[in-house]
């Protein structure tokens, strides 16, 4: 707040680009091939993949569920800050390492008293939202707050599991971005698990560490390596 007598005072900062700005007004091209979007190459959606898991295991540390967990509430920036699409030889590329979770007006602390429903509606047209979120509102509409009250860090794995999944090319689809047969299967599987510990009953211990490492090793191979390193130049518009 602002000092005693002032207007309270509140501070943000730009946290970049959203993943869905990424994935619908920045078509890309290297190397004479064009991409939709930066995540139908395979070392980009392995990269979303992990930062979006190592910022899930710093909020569920404390007991916080996002609840909302969407491509336009993750933000990837995109770098350098002076990039500029009309360059003859500029060159940009997503900072994941800046990766940020954006608008908390729906998450909630494990286990915290509530006073009324949570204020969230059914998304038909996009199904990310997890099952058990969606029981849980059903039942707090009913005026039973217990099931919003226990939900957890599961719901956000499934909607990280629906973004990824929406944002992985058909295997057919793949003949560009170092995709390969084995390379997809195991993209499959991360998504697999992520629905399969969101389905599962509460373990001891979460499977963050695990699933971060799994996309790490996926990343570890050197032309996936190579490929967040090097530069894209944006599609421009002839017009």
């Amino acid at each position: 707040r602002g000092a005693a007598g002032r207007t309270a005072l509140v501070q943000t900062y730009d946290a970049g680009v959203t993943v869905d700005h990424w994935a619908t007004l920045l078509p890309l091209e290297r190397g004479g091939v064009q991409l939709r979007n930066v995540f139908e190459d395979c070392a980009h959606w392995w990269a979303l993949a992990r930062h979006c898991l190592i910022a899930l295991d710093a909020i569920h540390a404390l007991q916080l569920v996002h609840l909302d967990l969407k491509a336009d509430n993750v933000c990837v920036p995109l770098g350098p800050s002076d990039f500029d699409p009309l360059a003859a030889h500029g060159t940009l590329q997503p900072r994941f390492d800046d990766l940020a979770l954006i608008d908390f007006a729906f998450s909630l602390v494990s286990g915290e008293p509530l006073e009324s429903a949570l204020p969230i509606a059914r998304q038909a047209e996009y199904e990310y939202q997890s099952p058990r979120l969606l029981r849980a509102l059903d039942a707090g509409r009913a005026g039973d707050l217990a099931p919003t009250r226990q939900l957890d860090w599961r719901c956000d794995l499934f909607s990280l599991a629906a973004m990824l999944w929406r944002y992985l090319p058909e295997l057919e689809d793949a003949t560009h971005g170092a995709w390969t047969r084995g390379r997809h299967a195991k993209a499959r599987a991360l998504v697999r698990r992520l629905v399969e510990a969101h389905d599962g009953e509460l373990p001891a211990l979460r499977p963050h560490a695990e699933l971060i490492a799994f996309a790490s090793e996926a990343l570890a191979q050197p032309e996936l390596a190579e490929s967040l390193q090097r530069g894209w130049r944006l599609v421009v518009d002839s017009d």
